[in-house]
């Protein structure tokens, strides 16, 4: 792979603007730059340089898009998902046949799963990623996988569920109608569609995450919460 121009933005650290709106975190300040300078792709870290996600000028790849494609070049036959992992990817190991298993949220879950299971494989949505000969997430070791596989032009992309993911601060009166809200998302949810609520393991928050293959699902729950918040 010949890289003809790279250029490395927001590689100034003082201490302070760790994951300041930038990076892995915030891949869409990165989108807007590739657009700008007319660029093929963008890569982003987060602080401390575990994470990976990708960019190009019409769309952000997650971790999901990511880990498919490691998956499938690589010929991973035994991977471990988190909880929230995008449910199409899920779809995708049932039609190949590839044995997955599901863990609680954190790459030191995925790791210690891995473990447990010999997985080839482990990864989250956030963009850590581990294989079984490298075990610990480094987004520059993925980033050359993943630049082996961008080399041969056989990305491939897969059946993606419509994801939206919300934060209620435990202060915050949205916090105490956690039950009412749930209920929303039950009675509008099919049975094809899947969400979770979980309690944060970092921050006072519950976080919500919902997938669904209807859009008009997603922006009905999506109007929801504009409203709550009001």
């Amino acid at each position: 792979l010949k890289l003809n121009n790279i250029t490395y933005i927001n590689n100034q650290p003082n201490g302070k603007n760790i994951n300041d709106h930038v990076g892995a975190c915030y891949p869409e300040m990165l989108q807007n730059y590739v657009k700008k300078h007319n660029l093929d792709y963008g890569f982003a870290f987060d602080g401390d340089g575990d994470r990976l996600i990708m960019v190009d000028k019409n769309r952000i790849y997650q971790g999901d898009d990511i880990m498919v494609n490691l998956i499938d070049f690589f010929h991973y036959n035994n991977v471990v998902f988190t909880k929230i992992v995008n449910q199409g990817l899920i779809d995708y190991c049932k039609k190949n046949k590839i044995h997955y298993q599901i863990c609680d949220v954190g790459d030191s879950n995925v790791l210690n799963t891995m473990k447990i299971e010999n997985a080839d494989f482990g990864g989250e949505p956030s963009g850590h990623f581990i294989y079984k000969d490298h075990l610990y997430s480094d987004g520059l070791f993925s980033l050359i996988r993943v630049l082996r596989i961008i080399n041969t032009g056989k990305w491939i992309n897969f059946n993606h569920y419509e994801t939206i993911s919300y934060d209620l601060v435990h202060s915050s009166e949205l916090y105490q109608k956690k039950e009412e809200i749930e209920n929303f998302i039950i009675t509008t949810l099919s049975l094809d569609d899947f969400y979770i609520i979980r309690e944060s393991g970092t921050e006072d928050k519950l976080r919500i995450n919902i997938q669904s293959l209807n859009k008009d699902t997603i922006n009905k729950i999506r109007a929801y919460f504009k409203n709550m918040e009001k």
